[in-house]
């Protein structure tokens, strides 16, 4: 069975997150309120360093923990769970969709992700039928929608620049794909983005982007 390359974002498309969750179990470990945590984080621009591997969890935790200005020390471990907390699940509609694309070899995931997050997410994926290679932002050291992500993207696997698609929740980086000559889809609304991938899954479906 042949079609294109579906390229596919993990966060809020096939996985549910549950936002600031990260931050509310830093608070019950540590009695520092959750906005300073999501200051801490967020605003100084140090999530962004840890998503595109310039800085490992441990460090990351460390500043982190310093930032927020907390005095309680607390196990690595413990902060490694605490920020896995925002990583509520799977899509079951969407990672049912996706299954026989894993199944064809067509499909390729791609996210901004943190080495904590992508190994809680495969433990997910590891009781499903989705076994597929992914572009990570903190292995290839670029996040979408950085052209840089793109062109890791298509040295992963050629049918990115000839035949492939992308699905993903955020307007900047389908424009960014566009831009890159894929057909891209904005992602919305889960049984709509399932019926799509069914369709692909399928000779001769013809996928427009929204």
């Amino acid at each position: 069975m042949t079609g294109p390359l579906v390229v596919c974002d993990l966060g809020d498309v096939l996985v549910r997150t549950a936002p600031g969750a990260q931050y509310a179990a830093l608070a019950e470990l540590t009695g520092v309120l959750p906005h300073r945590w999501a200051a801490a984080a967020d605003a100084t621009g140090l999530t962004d360093a840890l998503e595109r591997g310039q800085i490992g969890f441990p460090d990351f935790a460390q500043e982190l923990c310093q930032r927020a200005g907390a005095t309680v020390a607390v196990p690595l471990e413990e902060i490694r769970e605490a920020f896995c907390r925002v990583v509520a699940g799977l899509d079951q509609v969407m990672t049912a969709a996706v299954v026989p694309l894993a199944a064809q070899g067509r499909l390729l995931l791609a996210s901004n992700t943190s080495e904590p997050h992508w190994h809680r997410i495969r433990q997910l994926l590891a009781d499903t039928q989705v076994t597929a290679p992914a572009c990570l932002s903190y292995e290839v050291g670029h996040c979408k929608p950085d052209d840089a992500f793109f062109q890791a993207l298509a040295a992963m696997d050629e049918r990115v620049s000839t035949e492939a698609v992308f699905l993903d929740n955020r307007g900047e980086h389908v424009a960014a794909a566009r831009r890159h000559g894929l057909i891209a889809r904005l992602h919305h609304d889960s049984q709509a983005s399932a019926a799509w991938l069914t369709a692909l899954a399928h000779p001769g479906a013809e996928p427009l982007g929204s």
